[in-house]
Order: C-alpha cells, then sequence, then structure tokens
C-alpha cells in the first residue's frame, strides 16, 4: 500500500543526475495541444512520469490567478519541487494525494513553466537545483532534507529563490545567500536577526488549489519513461 505522508524513500543513487534532470526538463518543456505537464523523476530506477496537463487556454482568469500571484508568468521559469514522488504515489493520480499543491503544480506548468519534481535526496540535490530558477518544497519534507539543504540549494540555484509551502497554508520565500545554514555559527540574537532578513512571510494559499472544471480534462494517469 502507498504511504502519502511525508517520508524520504528509499533512492537509487545515481553518478548522471545532471543528465537526468536535463532530459526530465526536456520532457517537461514540451508543450502539444493537451498542454505542458510536470515531470516527476522517481527515487527507485529514476524514471519519468508526466503526470498530466491542462489545455492551452482554457483556464479561467479567476483559476489563474492565485497561481501567478504565487509565481509570476513571465519570465517562464525552470523551477524544481521537492515533494514525495513515490512511483506509487504517482500512479492513478495519487500524487495529488502526496502532494497537497498538486494544482499549484498543474497550474505553473499551465502558464510556461518547466517543471520537474524530485524527493530531494542528498544525492541528487545539487543536480536538481542546478540550471533552476525556483526551488519549490513542500514543508512536509523539510524534516526529511539533509541538515545543510539550504547550503546545498543555495549554492547552485541560478537565482536562489525558494519558497516553502507549508501544509497549513502559510508559505515563506527565501532568498538564499548560498552560505551555511543561517546563522549556525553566530551568537543566538545575530541568528534572530539573520534569519529575519532571510525569510519574509508569504501570502496565505489554499494547499488543495482545484483548477476548476478543467480537472478531468487533465490525463488521468502517469505516463513512464525510464532515464536513459
Amino acid at each position: 500500500m502507498a504511504n502519502f505522508d511525508p517520508h524520504m524513500p528509499g533512492v537509487d543513487v545515481v553518478d548522471n543526475g545532471d543528465e537526468i534532470f536535463a532530459q526530465a526538463r526536456a520532457l517537461a518543456a514540451k508543450a502539444d495541444a493537451k498542454g505542458r505537464s510536470p515531470v516527476a523523476i522517481t527515487p527507485s530506477h529514476r524514471m519519468f512520469f508526466s503526470l498530466g496537463s491542462v489545455p492551452p487556454n482554457t483556464m479561467s482568469a479567476e483559476n489563474v490567478l492565485p497561481i501567478e500571484q504565487m509565481v509570476p508568468q513571465n519570465p517562464p521559469q525552470v523551477i524544481t519541487v521537492i515533494a514525495l514522488n513515490t512511483v506509487e504515489t504517482l500512479v492513478d493520480n495519487g500524487w495529488k494525494k502526496s502532494i497537497p499543491f498538486a494544482g499549484f503544480l498543474l497550474g505553473f506548468a499551465y502558464i510556461g513553466h518547466t517543471v520537474v519534481i524530485t524527493e530531494g535526496h542528498e544525492s541528487i540535490l545539487p543536480a536538481a537545483c542546478r540550471g533552476a530558477d525556483l526551488l519549490i518544497v513542500d514543508g512536509g519534507m523539510v524534516p526529511f532534507l539533509q541538515k545543510n539543504w539550504l547550503h546545498v540549494a543555495g549554492t547552485n540555484l541560478r537565482t536562489k529563490q525558494i519558497l516553502i509551502l507549508n501544509r497549513d497554508g502559510s508559505a515563506q520565500r527565501l532568498a538564499s545567500t548560498g552560505s551555511a545554514n543561517p546563522g549556525q555559527n553566530a551568537p543566538p540574537s545575530q541568528r534572530r536577526s539573520h534569519r529575519a532578513r532571510q525569510f519574509r512571510e508569504h501570502r496565505p494559499y489554499t494547499p488543495r488549489h482545484r483548477i476548476g472544471r478543467l480537472a478531468p480534462s487533465c490525463r488521468a494517469t502517469a505516463r513512464c519513461r525510464h532515464a536513459d
């Protein structure tokens, strides 16, 4: 039975992470009459799953608005998402259970962003961040990431922008400096002020954002491909 609760799954460690992410991003950047799809790279076997898409020009402005408020349409961005993405949770639309903000990921792809999902294991995190403009993290997965994940992400992201979407509907934006964990060697008073400069509250969001009546038109089942 699939475990939809946040956890770090077992992974297959690979030495070609950059190549795998390049292939996944190329797949996620393709748009056809059915639209553009977020792509998940599974922890085991490093397979690609195209998760579904919304046909162009079919979403209402009302549904697009909260998506663009979170990530503006322009410029188009390469987005890496850290969320639970095991094979068991991806099939039969199960990823909508394991990722609370699944609707937003469909929306980001709909408005032209390239969206790739990974579990964020330490063996793949540098490759996941290299070449990405934005890192979106499921807040439920943060306790299972390596201790210096912020440093790794900030060192490798192109723009060092990180968005943490918490499961209570709150969100945090982080402009990482790429330095070690914020203030870890500083006195307590300085650590507090450093965090205050790093984090700022973002407007609340609706975790289970729906794309309205268009949801049934998305591809119902993930499509799988092996990484070359």
